[in-house]
């Protein structure tokens, strides 16, 4: 793969750096968040593309979804990569390669893994997408019947990518590739422990799969060296935690970030500065509104504990997204919220004591409020927000389309009911006794401050 990657990178700085070229890109894309499991099933997707001889007239690039100077964010996978020998040079990010460019040269491909929708900034490229391979909730959108789709409410996108790699016949899985996978199912299923609700058969099937065909991978082992790298967050400051693990959703006029954060929000939103802080995030990336996710668990009883909170300084926006969670939660013992008190009128807090909850259900939650099914209601001047489908980055939506059993789904015509509020569980820390100190004393920082330089405020 090392020698893949390194290949790649040069004909793609080749192709930049010269005007005339006619060659064909084909692109795999993971999400904008490029977690693990985002970043391994886009690189081991192209490096079985490129193997197999799938695509024999294109240049096919796996692309991380974020920007080179971002990539130190993202501790699991630099981790796994420098573990395993792959030099984080060879890699190529957004900044490296300019899709828009591609596409308007019509010269452009692209294949998504462990995400399905493109985010509004790329939705101009939606026609070019040629296949989808996730485990998430389709998202409404404008699909072309030429895109093939593969959906599966699995564990892990690599579990799927592992799927393909090994009923192919034809293709020789090495051991380097099948450790990427087999360590990032292992990270995104907590070791497939079933009491978290991530694991399915399919996950389970897969990584006994590849510990028949390689006998020294180490379960434990690996999973446990991956979790105390993803949660390592001793050189982060909190405008990098804020980055870490975050997910933005946009129509024309709003934008929402969703971040999900491993420790205390109830901790971290009773600082003097906090409000401070959220303004200076916001201001910098252009965000309308923030949702924060806080999830924390006791190193000793093992007992998670969820918080959510919503910000903005527009008291329309604020309210309006309040109202819209207070109302999920209303509806039965769905989100559970429980007010905290706040000491910032732009920071609403509660306890979300249904646990299981993740990010994964508020997100179609907040996806339908920009679709425009809630309407605003503001009497705010400056808070007038377009949420007509017309102009959303997600299209019309007809309805609430899900996945299909795992079945490839081509078109509209298999799309079936989804229930949003299903439980499910998203980034859950299980401490050990090399790591858990570390979590249990997390310091909370200003934006610019290391953590490491820091005195807890706890």
């Amino acid at each position: 793969m090392e020698n893949f990657l390194e290949r790649t990178k040069i004909a793609a700085q080749d192709l930049l750096n010269t005007d005339s070229s006619t060659q064909l890109v084909h692109v795999v894309l993971g999400n904008e968040a490029c977690d693990l499991d985002s970043a391994i099933s886009a690189l081991v997707y192209a490096f079985y593309l490129f193997k197999s001889n799938a695509l024999p007239d294109k240049l096919v690039v796996p692309l991380l979804n974020i920007k080179r100077q971002e990539l130190n964010l993202r501790t699991e996978v630099t981790f796994f990569l420098k573990e395993n020998d792959i030099p984080l040079e060879s890699l190529l990010f957004r900044d490296d390669l300019d899709l828009q460019s591609l596409y308007s040269s019509e010269r452009l491909n692209l294949t998504l893994v462990d995400y399905n929708q493109l985010q509004h900034c790329d939705s101009s490229l939606q026609d070019t997408v040629m296949e989808i391979i996730d485990h998430h909730k389709l998202e409404p959108r404008s699909q072309s019947k030429k895109c093939k789709v593969t959906l599966e409410a699995v564990g892990s996108c690599c579990t799927l990518i592992a799927e393909k790699l090994l009923t192919d016949e034809q293709f020789v899985l090495d051991r380097l590739t099948a450790l990427f996978l087999y360590g990032t199912i292992l990270l995104d299923t907590i070791c497939l422990n079933e009491s978290f609700k991530r694991v399915t058969p399919k996950d389970k099937m897969v990584v006994e799969k590849l510990e028949v065909l390689f006998p020294d991978l180490d379960r434990h082992k690996l999973f446990e060296s991956l979790q105390k790298a993803k949660f390592d967050v001793s050189d982060l400051t909190l405008n990098d935690l804020l980055l870490k693990d975050l997910k933005v959703i946009s129509n024309n006029t709003m934008n929402i970030g969703i971040a999900s954060i491993c420790f205390s929000l109830e901790d971290l939103l009773q600082r003097v500065d906090a409000e401070t802080d959220l303004n200076k995030f916001t201001s910098n990336n252009n965000y309308q509104i923030v949702v924060l996710m806080g999830l924390q668990v006791d190193p000793l009883t093992r007992e998670a504990t969820r918080h959510l909170a919503v910000f903005s300084s527009i008291q329309g926006y604020k309210e309006q997204i309040v109202d819209l969670l207070e109302a999920v939660s209303n509806r039965g013992p769905k989100l559970q919220l429980e007010s905290v008190t706040s000491k910032f009128s732009s920071i609403v807090l509660y306890r979300q004591n249904n646990t299981s909850a993740s990010r994964k259900v508020i997100l179609p939650l907040l996806n339908m409020f920009l679709l425009g099914d809630r309407s605003p209601s503001v009497s705010d001047e400056s808070c007038s927000v377009t949420c007509a489908n017309t102009n959303s980055s997600f299209g019309c939506c007809k309805g609430d389309p899900s996945l299909n059993n795992g079945c490839v789904v081509s078109g509209d015509e298999h799309l079936v009911n989804y229930d949003p509020l299903a439980a499910e569980s998203e980034d859950v820390f299980v401490p050990n006794e090399a790591i858990g100190n570390s979590v249990s004393h997390l310091h909370v920082l200003g934006v610019g401050d290391p953590i490491r330089d820091r005195k807890s405020v706890v």
